[in-house]
């Protein structure tokens, strides 16, 4: 059975046609700051860190190539120039962007797929991280991503 956070929500309008702000459905509930979204294509490999590379049994210089590999094409993928950590990073689908380990709990068991990653992002005035340097991952089966219930999405955080 799925796990279900009590900390967090993912809502899904199919026939959505435009949003509004609307008053908060509870007295201390944390309203977020907005942000504009960009979508673009990109190629993503998994992270060095994963259980899917670690299959794999590289040996030490086989393992220090794909590192490299990786980072390059992370770097150039989200236009971020060389670095080590690729944080502050949001992403739909691919591999998730580990900062710690694999996903622990429901989110990182294979019949659980990333749907969305969510770096730090602000909007020119405000902004807002996960923890130093931190990621939230939303995870669902592909069973249920198919029949779009996304109230069995599991939800993990890592942070450096």
């Amino acid at each position: 059975m799925p796990r279900f956070s009590p900390k967090a929500a993912v809502f899904y309008w199919p026939t959505m046609v435009s949003l509004s702000l609307v008053e908060t459905p509870i007295e201390d509930f944390t309203v977020f700051p907005a942000c504009a979204l960009n979508f673009f294509e990109t190629f993503d490999l998994p992270h060095p860190l994963s259980d899917a590379v670690a299959a794999l049994d590289f040996d030490g210089d086989e393992e220090r190539r794909y590192q490299d590999f990786h980072e390059a094409l992370s770097a150039e993928a989200h236009g971020v120039g060389k670095s080590r950590f690729q944080i502050d990073i949001s992403k739909l689908f691919g591999w998730p962007d580990l900062i710690q380990n694999e996903l622990e709990g429901d989110a990182g068991r294979q019949e659980f797929r990333p749907l969305l990653q969510m770096g730090s992002y602000e909007n020119g005035i405000e902004s807002h991280g996960w923890g130093p340097g931190g990621n939230l991952y939303f995870t669902i089966r592909e069973e249920d991503l198919g029949a779009e219930r996304f109230q069995r999405c599991a939800v993990d955080m890592q942070c450096t």
